[in-house]
């Protein structure tokens, strides 16, 4: 190998360690603009079919429990409360929590228990889907349906 290859290696070398550095800065940059760092969190979802004349009162009691717990609650990092567009009686609640004790805190809320006592009677089957959380990603939104 002639000095002309060495010397164009070397620069080749250089650079694409610059390059390297270069995207694992931009990386942790992201990473610190407001990303909360957690390991793996818990992820749970509920599915509801809730009595068609009970729904609206459903959703009120639930739009509750889900604005007082997101914003008291610092280990529930988001709830989202979907209908099945089929059957606009049949509800998935995804909650994501930071740890289990985060979530006990949360059933253990006053809130929550009134959520529960609200909603008596008007659920026609409630079913618990344990998750194994693979990728969670969010960016900071809030919306509800009026």
């Amino acid at each position: 190998m002639n000095r002309n290859e060495c010397s164009l290696r070397f620069v080749l070398s250089k650079l694409w360690v610059g390059v390297v550095v270069a995207l694992l800065a931009c990386e942790a940059t992201a990473s610190a603009q407001g990303a909360v760092e957690i390991e793996a969190p818990i992820v749970r979802i509920f599915e509801f079919v809730v009595v068609s004349d009970d729904l609206e009162a459903f959703m009120v009691a639930g739009r509750k429990n889900v604005q007082t717990s997101v914003r008291d609650e610092p280990g529930v990092l988001s709830m989202h409360c979907v209908a099945d567009k089929s059957d606009p009686t049949k509800l998935y609640v995804v909650e994501v929590y930071e740890d289990e004790d985060a979530y006990r805190s949360h059933v253990e809320s006053a809130h929550f228990r009134d959520f529960i006592n609200a909603i008596k009677g008007k659920v026609i089957s409630r079913r618990v889907i344990e998750t194994n959380p693979k990728m969670v990603g969010s960016k900071q939104f809030a919306w509800t349906e009026q």
